[in-house]
């Protein structure tokens, strides 16, 4: 095997949006890291220890050695033991974008303190639901106290029925400060055009001495693309995006909620058919 680290999304890629792993999945895993192959995590959300502790709550039975958190906004890999944030939207930014996707309804929240401080504008099903899962702590807030401060990314939530005006909108407000990425049905993210999964996995290649070449990358929405056009293999979920799975090495036969990962790396890694 000529990979040595392999790096994954979470949500609809590893594993449905607040489920564990699925057999196949964690099979796969632990064999790679068994066989030396470094495991990661890209993911949107906060790096804090609800991230890390994944690695224990799946029974993986080993930590993790790379975490992308925020999209590419904040690294920690093993080599540093740190947590490095870059790019911030800064407070104008953050004034401007709500300026304008307050003009339809939508929810909008930042992470103020990662999962213990979410600031939102208003109560949704999707709050609700990290609620459940994150045990965060939500404050209801005007929109001004949402640009107090600069932020790794906004995050805007609405029903999926408003896409197509939502894209409009956002596409007739482009500007250089910021880009936007679609991370989940229902839901657009704002961020520093710096900001990408990518970026970051190739500062960890920085300090593993890993080449891209021999990263897999795994994920399914446009917010993985970075990272796995610059792996030597990136691997989309037929459950992903257009763009996304158009962006892949390979698209897998099953999605997430079948085991679709799993079943790829152990189809073409060890040659074995689930």
């Amino acid at each position: 095997m000529n990979y040595k680290a392999l790096i994954a999304d979470i949500d609809g890629t590893l594993s449905p949006k607040g489920e564990p792993l699925l057999p196949n999945t964690k099979e796969a895993l632990i064999r790679l890291h068994n066989d030396g192959v470094e495991i990661g995590l890209a993911t949107g959300r906060p790096l804090d220890h609800r991230i890390s502790d994944r690695a224990k709550e799946w029974g993986l039975g080993f930590s993790f050695d790379v975490l992308i958190g925020m999209n590419g906004g904040e690294l920690w890999d093993r080599y540093t033991n740190q947590i490095e944030r870059v790019h911030m939207l800064s407070t104008e930014s953050l004034k401007d974008i709500l300026g304008f996707m307050l003009e339809e309804d939508v929810n909008a929240q930042i992470f103020a303190d990662g999962y213990d401080l979410v600031k939102a504008l208003r109560n949704d099903d999707q709050l609700q639901n990290s609620v459940a899962r994150n045990h965060s702590r939500i404050e209801y807030v005007i929109p001004e106290a949402l640009y107090e401060n600069p932020a790794c990314k906004i995050e805007f939530h609405y029903d999926v029925e408003l896409e197509e005006r939502i894209f409009s909108l956002v596409e007739q407000n482009s500007d250089p400060r910021w880009h936007a990425l679609r991370t989940f049905p229902g839901t657009i993210e704002f961020m520093d055009p710096h900001t990408d999964k990518g970026n970051a996995m190739a500062q960890y290649l920085k300090h593993s001495g890993i080449s891209a070449e021999e990263v897999i990358a795994c994920g399914d929405m446009e917010n993985d693309i970075g990272m796995m056009k610059m792996a030597g293999l990136g691997i989309c979920l037929v459950n992903g995006s257009k763009a996304a799975r158009e962006a892949a090495d390979i698209v897998t036969e099953y999605p997430v909620t079948e085991d679709g990962l799993g079943r790829t790396l152990l189809k073409h890694l060890y040659g074995e058919e689930r």
